[in-house]
């Protein structure tokens, strides 16, 4: 959720994005990857090495530390790009150029809105959340927390509410996981 949610405000931002993970994603989360544009490292090595090999920036999303993405570690913490993490994890790694990180955080997905929100503050010609990346934020949200049943806190609860407000249909997203 936080890697598309992420994306897809990129996107609409106007930055060119790919998606790069180690292996495939459980099947009941293809409604968040809208063109089936993410790509598994596991049988498209060559492609994922022409991706990173390409990128001037990779946002690692949802693990502390390289190793966390199996093979796919090595060759990111080889790439000359700069490398930022969004996370919330305990104890990131210091291989990051640029770390945002929030172990009290429900989720890599609160930590990311709460980052766009203030983004969005700082300067108003970004856009903010829009309902496709909200989608992914709240899937995301919903799934770290067990359906809002631990690890959350009054921001948890305020994110949920945002983006609700943006037309979330919380029970299709309940019955899609």
């Amino acid at each position: 959720g936080s890697t598309t949610g992420f994306k897809y405000f990129l996107e609409q931002n106007g930055k060119s994005v790919s998606i790069v993970v180690p292996n495939r994603y459980p099947q009941f989360l293809g409604y968040l990857d809208i063109n089936e544009e993410i790509v598994a490292y596991k049988g498209n090595e060559d492609e994922v090495l022409k991706i990173i090999g390409a990128s001037d920036l990779i946002i690692c999303m949802d693990f502390n530390a390289l190793k966390r993405i199996e093979e796919l570690g090595g060759i990111v913490g080889k790439s000359g790009a700069k490398k930022v993490l969004i996370d919330h994890h305990l104890q990131p790694e210091e291989c990051f150029d640029i770390i945002f990180s929030d172990p009290q955080a429900s989720s890599t997905c609160e930590v990311a809105y709460y980052l766009i929100r203030d983004m969005v503050e700082t300067d108003s010609s970004i856009k903010p959340v829009d309902l496709k990346s909200g989608l992914s934020f709240y899937t995301g949200l919903m799934t770290d927390t067990n359906n809002f049943a631990n690890s959350v806190r009054p921001q948890t609860f305020k994110m949920a509410c945002e983006l609700l407000e943006l037309g979330i249909d919380k029970e299709d997203v309940q019955f899609k996981v």
